[in-house]
């Protein structure tokens, strides 16, 4: 059996607003992070930016195949030669799917 988590982590709160917004306010990223830490959303709001530019970049090429580099996250489109890859980011690479 397993269980189902019910509560979002603090970057899914984030890309939230984000999707409905395009930005964050201090009083919506204090309610996430706290008082103290307000300063840790930037990092999940770059993070979400990343995540888009890549989503744009690949929208009208088909992805025919996807393999975890030393460091990095490659990708090869179908247009491309057999030995020709693209890096590509963390955030991507883990929302392909190949099927």
């Amino acid at each position: 059996m397993k269980i189902k988590e019910y509560k979002k982590t603090k970057y899914q709160q984030v890309a939230e607003i984000l999707e409905k917004q395009g930005y964050i306010n201090d009083d919506q990223s204090a309610k996430i992070f706290g008082d103290d830490k307000l300063y840790c959303v930037s990092e999940h709001i770059r993070k979400w930016k990343r995540l888009k530019k890549d989503q744009e970049y690949f929208a009208d090429k088909k992805i025919v195949a996807k393999q975890k580099g030393h460091r990095c996250h490659l990708v090869r489109i179908d247009t491309e030669p057999e030995n020709s890859w693209y890096k590509v980011r963390k955030e991507f690479y883990e929302t392909i799917n190949l099927n």
